[in-house]
């Protein structure tokens, strides 16, 4: 029978089966199929969304060859993933797929719904969700040998037996990689070989029924040699000779096996990661293979000895979690020792499984773990020890600055670099270590950058792309804008440190830092002075006299700003910053404008300096438009109708026009009410200057805060963005403090949600050594008594349970926490405004101002023009 013979009995027999529109497209280099079920247009949102989803899959890719992601917000969302062969490189892999992105949109342009498959890969898109993990195999597509089995029914039989047996071993895979391959004997001294896949979002029912379809459309009476399906979910091919690599698909699939959560812990996404070196000083290299954690243990005494009974002498600092002390082994080895503290929710299983997974996280840019100790409560990490001290103290250090050359400073920059990439991609895990700064990089003696802290690190499943979070965690400046404002979590939020931390050591300044006495975010400088050629003003004037290393440094802050850039899926991958780094031939990509963000919570910074967030999308508005008009209108109307509850809000429309602009401002509960008048007039000013032509903009001063927005925002809580002021100085009983602290906080939450028209509350309350602790909550006063409560028990989760700091101010839209360890607050005004407002409340029920300032165009205020 010939070829068009057997795609006539494959096309007759799906018919058959369940008469549905089943394809059979003889593959070449590429096969596709292209669904009808909905076009886009060129340069449309979902075009951009698509392009920028594509442009992601080959570096999303992991050991486990699927990744999957989206892309866009309804109704221009755009969803796609990647499948590979298990048995190729990841290079090989990530290849491919860049040419199964571009074939489907040349085969397939301007279709919501395609799927092409290669020779070792597949990519599928679509414009909704549910398309995926379904069997959805309306698609088949395939190629076979013309050579037809000597003795067909032999032939056929043995063929049955393998792909059954195939089929169930692939089904059972689990959730990272569903696949299976092997070989079986056949008629005529033949070996029949074959390997099965699923895509791994299916489940172990659907993917055996979708491989046996297409096994159903074999030709049982005549079976081809060699023949190979593809299905929107699945892949089927069996050949005479072994056409794949097996040993490297046992490689992976023990390397996946270590991944899936441990019985009981269930199918968690994400595996938070307890080991924390904020502080530790270390040195010595330990490079022994580490099989079990009984390997690992340490006698407790031991340790103890080492560090003089944990004497305060030896104490190095605090880190995250505990103490960490300067020790030396009975050997004459110095080691880091950190005690973790006692009131630990951590079971000692789940520490030795924690220990085990650092353990074998091993490079020489990373901060080694080399033992623990256990005795009751007590806890003990032994680290490597070091005696230079962390990158911050050279970078911002005058005098050790000078001695940064570019050798040194290039050095530390490609080792984090590679660092980061062997976190994220060279291990046998997807790490997200979360909080890189400065001060979480370790110096060696030989000027070798260790990555430490990873108290924050989250472990992601492999093929996972991202996750969300309610949780904002990690220092601000240093965090992307999709992690602070929309919780999401991938790998890319490190290439965004990265890049913040690139800039940092080529210009020796701070993410926030003073030039010319004023203070501008160094993202917003670097970009300024690169988009407008004058890139060198960026470099340290250290650095600026050695003409020989000015292009290697305009290559990294180039790197640097492809990081920082507010779109993740442009940021490149931390595999693809080490090839920029490494070689000034690879080709670089013009960088956007990178995002701004808040600055860094971390440092002791003045609380009365502005602190702004400008949400950057496509909606922005031009110089002198009608909605510059009218956002000046709203933002002057405010000063002037802060009432008796310290609370104004307003709104900017003018005649015949569907949009309006809505604004609101909100002072503490302890200020006067000319004061409050003067700092809305001051954050009206400088909410502009801060965001230009943005149509939505946050801004928190001292003693008020200003926002607006295209949409109305009055009576809904909002707890994101949330950001942070703190006192860099920490509880010196850290248990005891935060439990004071909680307590008070807790009070305080109550009373503020249930409070009248002043939505506030403070009160203090002593803690350890008689030191008092004094707070101040504060909600928008049109929420709800419970979206009150809740605002501000989320703003509450940024202050560290662990290693609480003195004094801190934790802010949102909609509420603010304070506290300090001195009394900041007026509470005779606070009673004085509380008393005013109750008595407002009981002549008229609703006392909130709210003005509407309906402007004509010769009516409106050119304060802001």
């Amino acid at each position: 029978m010939g070829k068009k013979g057997f795609l006539f009995v494959i096309w007759f027999a799906i018919f058959l089966m369940n008469r549905r529109s089943f394809v059979f497209i003889e593959a070449q280099e590429a096969s596709q199929l292209c669904y009808n079920f909905g076009n886009y247009t060129a340069g449309s949102v979902y075009k951009r969304n698509l392009d920028s989803l594509l442009s992601s899959l080959p570096e999303g890719i992991g050991i486990s060859r699927f990744f999957n992601s989206s892309a866009g917000q309804d109704p221009d969302s755009a969803f796609a993933d990647a499948l590979c062969r298990p048995d190729i490189q990841l290079e090989d892999c990530r290849s491919c797929i860049r040419n199964a992105t571009g074939e489907i949109l040349s085969s397939c342009a301007l279709m919501k719904q395609a799927v092409v498959w290669l020779e070792n890969c597949s990519v599928r898109i679509s414009n909704v969700s549910t398309t995926f993990g379904v069997i959805y195999n309306t698609a088949i597509t395939g190629s076979y040998n013309s050579t037809y089995a000597y003795s067909s029914q032999q032939f056929t039989y043995v063929m049955m037996q393998l792909l059954d047996d195939l089929f169930a071993q692939a089904a059972a895979g689990g959730p990272l990689m569903k696949v299976a391959a092997g070989d079986r004997a056949g008629p005529a001294s033949q070996t029949i070989y074959s390997m099965v896949q699923c895509t791994p979002d299916l489940s172990e029912d659907d993917c055996r029924k979708c491989l046996s379809r297409s096994d159903s459309m074999i030709p049982r009476s005549t079976p081809p040699i060699g023949l190979n399906y593809f299905t929107w979910s699945c892949r089927l091919r069996y050949e005479t000779y072994q056409f794949y690599n097996l040993s490297r698909i046992q490689e992976v699939e023990a390397l996946l096996s270590e991944l899936l959560p441990s019985p009981g812990l269930g199918r968690a996404a994400i595996v938070s990661i307890v080991v924390s070196a904020s502080v530790l000083l270390v040195a010595a290299a330990y490079n022994d293979e580490i099989s079990t954690v009984e390997s690992l243990l340490y006698d407790f005494d031991r340790i103890k000895a080492a560090t003089n009974g944990f004497s305060k002498e030896n104490e190095l600092g605090h880190g995250g979690f505990g103490v960490v002390y300067k020790g030396r082994l009975d050997n004459g080895v110095d080691i880091a020792v950190k005690k973790l503290l006692k009131n630990s929710a951590q079971g000692d299983l789940e520490f030795k499984n924690e220990v085990l997974l650092m353990a074998k996280l091993q490079h020489r840019n990373l901060v080694e773990l080399i033992g623990y100790a256990i005795q009751g409560t007590e806890k003990l990490l032994i680290f490597e020890y070091i005696q230079n001290s962390s990158l911050d103290h050279f970078l911002f250090d005058p005098v050790k600055r000078a001695d940064m050359n570019w050798d040194r400073r290039y050095k530390i920059i490609e080792g984090i670099s590679r660092g980061l990439l062997y976190l994220h991609e060279g291990s046998r895990y997807r790490i997200i270590h979360r909080d890189l700064k400065p001060a979480n990089v370790l110096i060696s003696n030989e000027m070798n950058p260790k990555i430490a802290d990873f108290g924050l690190a989250k472990l992601f499943m492999l093929g996972q792309s991202e996750v969300k979070t309610n949780i904002r965690v990690g220092t601000y400046g240093y965090m992307a804008p999709e992690y602070v404002f929309h919780g999401t979590l991938s790998l890319k939020i490190d290439v965004f440190s990265f890049g913040v931390l690139v800039l940092e050591i080529v210009s020796g300044r701070k993410i926030t830092s003073v030039a010319g006495g004023e203070v501008e975010d160094l993202r917003r400088f670097a970009w300024r002075n690169w988009n407008s050629g004058t890139g060198e003003n960026v470099i340290d004037p250290i650095l600026r006299d050695n003409a020989e290393c000015v292009a290697d440094i305009m290559r990294c802050i180039h790197v640097a700003l492809l990081c920082v850039q507010d779109n993740p899926h442009a940021r490149p991958s931390m595999h693809s910053v080490v090839l920029m780094l490494k070689s000034s031939s690879t080709p670089m990509a013009t960088p956007d404008e990178p995002a701004f963000t808040p600055q860094g919570s971390s440092s002791s910074s003045a609380h009365g300096e502005a602190q702004p967030i400008c949400f950057k999308d496509e909606k922005n508005y031009t110089a002198n438009s009608a909605y510059q008009i009218k956002l000046n209108s709203a933002l002057s109307a405010l000063s002037d109708d802060a009432g008796v509850v310290l609370y104004a809000a307003s709104v900017g429309i003018l005649p015949n026009d569907t949009e309006s602009v809505y604004a609101d401002a909100l002072c503490i509960p302890d200020i006067q009410s000319q004061d409050c008048r003067a700092c809305i007039r001051e954050a009206a000013v400088e909410i502009i200057i801060a965001c230009p032509l943005r149509k939505e903009a946050i801004l928190w001063k001292e003693s008020c805060t200003l926002r607006f927005d295209n949409v109305s925002v009055e009576g809904i809580m909002s707890d994101s963005p949330m950001t942070s002021r703190d006192n860099a100085t920490l509880a010196y009983d850290p248990q005891q403090f935060y439990d004071n602290l909680s307590q008070l906080l807790d009070r305080l939450f109550k009373e503020a949600s249930h409070a009248g028209g002043v939505r506030a509350a403070v009160g203090d309350r002593v803690g350890v050594d008689s030191q008092t602790i004094y707070a101040m909550v504060q909600c928008a006063p049109k929420i709800s008594r419970d979206d009150c409560y809740e605002c501000l028990t989320n703003a509450a989760a940024l202050i560290s349970r662990f290693n609480p700091f003195i004094g801190m101010t934790s802010l949102t839209p909609t509420c603010t926490v304070r506290y300090e360890v001195y009394p900041f607050y007026n509470e005779t005004r606070f009673q004085e405004v509380e008393a005013s407002s109750s008595s407002s409340q009981r002549r008229k029920a609703d006392m909130i101002i709210s003005v509407v300032a309906a402007v004509s165009v010769l009516m409106v205020p050119v304060l802001f023009l």
